[in-house]
């Protein structure tokens, strides 16, 4: 939260999809990740399982990508993009193209 702003030079690589059953598909990269999430009014919790183990190239953001996912607090949608905060204001991501509101 210190400005710093990150992009991919490939949003396709960093996706995720919200399944209704309360589990979740990700794309960190080179990467296929999957996981389940909790909702609870603005209140977002996301934990990773399973996980291909593919060597992302150096530049990858795939691991701070999850990372951050982990420790999703919240989330708000404005328009058709999704924010998702973090906890300690660790950072805020931005998801564009969403086709599905979740909670």
């Amino acid at each position: 939260m210190d400005g710093t702003v990150k992009t991919s030079d490939d949003p396709a690589k960093y996706t995720l999809e919200f399944l209704p059953d309360g589990t979740l598909n990700i794309q960190a990269d080179c990467n296929v990740v999957g996981g389940e999430y909790t909702v609870s009014g603005p209140s977002l919790s996301i934990s990773t399982n399973l996980s291909t183990l593919a060597a992302c190239p150096p530049d990858s953001l795939s691991e701070e990508f999850l990372e951050n996912l982990r420790i999703a607090a919240t989330f708000q949608f404005e328009g058709d993009d999704l924010y998702i905060a973090t906890q300690m204001d660790v950072a805020i991501m931005k998801f564009t193209q969403c086709r599905k509101r979740i909670g």
